[in-house]
This record gives C-alpha cells, structure tokens and sequence, in this order.
C-alpha cells in the first residue's frame, strides 16, 4: 500500500509540540515521523490487538521539508501457530531515492503469570536515571496524527506506542547531535500512560526501564550524514 506526503514547517510543528520535540527541526524531520506514517499505511489490514515487538530501522537520511515522500508498506508474513504474529516492511522513498527502510514485527502476545517480566541488575548498567513520562494526551494525539486506531492504545490503562517511544528517543538524542544511523529496537514488555521510564546505557545498548522491569532494549548506530541536506 502505499501514501504520497509532503512534510513542512506547519506539519512538524503540529507534531514537535504536542510531543516537546526540543531539538530544532529546521531542514529536515525526524526518521519517526515519515517512518510511523509509512507504517501506518497498513493500519486498515493490521487486525486490532497486535503489539509493536521488534522494529529494524535504516535511515540513508532524515527525510527533507516541502519535498513530496512517497511511503509505501506491504505484509510479507503471517503467522497463526505457535504465536500470532505478522511482519511488515516499509520504506520512504524520496526523488526516486529509497531513504528510509524499516521492518516491523507485530505481534499479540500470550498472558504471561505474574512476575516473569524480565527485569535488569541496574547497579551493572550505566544509570542515565528518569527520562520520561508518556501521557494520556500524547497517546491520544500520537494515534490521531499516524492513524494507528489499534484499540491497546485507548481505555483506562492505555499502552503507549511503540513508535511513540521512539519518536521522543529520537529528538533526545538528536538534542546531543546524535542521530540514528540503524536501530534494532525490542520491545518486551508495554509501557503504560502515567509510567516513569528511566534510560540505561550498557555498551551499546539503552534500555527503558520501568520498575526495573525491562520494556525495551534498543540497539543503535548513528548516521554520520544523515541529517545533512
């Protein structure tokens, strides 16, 4: 399936301010935006209930203001046996050129007895402490701006978005001149609105924990170029 998109000024602030979005979009937007949108175009044939559990990002360079993106994105498995899972792949393209690539796993997972969430020893890690606090409003506004209807993102105990998480992830280290090369994110457990998410760096990888119960654990190398016009 597949959207035509023209990104400007207008359209990422509709975005950063809701958000906080701090570092300063000017030339370019954030990989997240055109990447969430691109995933997007499969909302109609992703059936409710699926979870975000594993992305893989490639970003050649961060897509440009007032230049017309064409997203495209198709489901190439499915599966029904041991675990119901399906996956998709993406990609932004922009003046013929492919800029943005990203496969996602989409899954719904089993009920797990309480207390098998994986947690981490933080005294081993690298503690960068308390880092952020999703809320009702942006989870709201997260599922109006990328069409994701998914109904885990709605009622009392609302899970935010993946995509979401690593939107603010993005501009955080953006804010450090750091900027995603090539992710590989997990997402092992949601995140609820209202939770407090710390980061965690060892080695190469950030961890969002919560509780001490690991949520995500992302796997990242920067772009030396990508934010270059």
């Amino acid at each position: 399936m597949k959207n035509i998109v023209t990104l400007d000024n207008k359209a990422i602030a509709d975005w950063a301010k809701p958000f906080k979005l701090s570092y300063d979009w000017i030339n370019n937007s954030p990989s997240l935006i055109a990447a969430t949108l691109a995933l997007s175009t499969l909302a109609k044939v992703t059936p409710p209930g699926y979870y975000l559990a594993k992305l893989e990002l490639k970003v050649e360079k961060l897509p440009p203001l007032n230049q017309e993106l064409i997203l495209g994105g198709e489901i190439i498995k499915k599966s029904k046996l041991r675990l119901d899972y399906m996956v998709c792949q993406s990609t932004i393209t922009c003046r013929g050129k492919t800029i943005i690539s990203l496969r996602a796993t989409l899954i719904i997972p089993k009920t797990e007895p309480a207390g098998t969430a994986q947690k981490i020893n933080t005294y081993k890690l690298n503690d960068t402490g308390y880092w952020h606090t999703f809320t009702l409003d942006e989870v709201n506004t997260f599922a109006s701006l990328s069409g994701d209807t998914n109904d885990i993102h709605t009622g009392v105990r609302p899970v935010v978005q993946g995509m979401l998480i690593l939107l603010a992830l993005e501009d955080y280290l953006a804010q450090n001149n750091r900027f995603l090369g090539s992710v590989d994110v997990q997402f092992l457990n949601p995140v609820i609105v209202n939770e407090s998410v710390k980061l965690y760096k060892q080695d190469k990888i950030l961890y969002g924990i919560v509780d001490e119960k690991v949520c995500f654990k992302l796997n990242f190398q920067e772009g030396k170029d990508v934010y270059k016009n």
